[in-house]
């Protein structure tokens, strides 16, 4: 890993088994080990988007999984709120989300299990 220590990739393992812990033909997030194609997102992170995401990161993989469960509860929740720190809530609940969801259903195991194929269809040449 280039970007993060095994703190942080133990945060981004925690984070993604809450969000998708597996049921059933699907796998939890750990047990894909997608977490291994994260340097591939992060390149393209903006360096201080970057420095603020390991440090959420770090907090997160040193915090019990109560802790992390219950934050992503509120994050969830945030969409509905107006109070003043609700927009920063949602920006860090759709970053978490992307980094989440985009290395879960980017790894061939999820597509196998989905049945999902990428093709391009070509017969209508002329």
């Amino acid at each position: 890993m280039r970007h993060l220590t095994a703190i942080q990739i133990k945060a981004v393992n925690k984070i993604g088994d809450l969000m998708l812990p597996g049921v059933g033909a699907m796998p939890s997030f750990s047990k894909t080990g997608c977490v291994q194609d994260i340097d591939r997102l992060l390149d393209y992170v903006p360096s201080g988007d970057l420095a603020d995401l390991k440090v959420l990161l770090l907090l997160l993989g040193l915090m019990p999984r109560s802790f992390v469960a219950a934050l992503l509860w509120v994050l969830e929740r945030s969409i509905f709120s107006s109070f003043p720190g609700a927009g920063l809530m949602r920006t860090i609940r759709l970053g978490l989300r992307g980094i989440i969801m985009s290395l879960y259903y980017g790894h061939p195991i999820i597509h196998e299990r989905m049945q999902f194929q990428v093709g391009v269809y070509l017969d209508d040449r002329r």
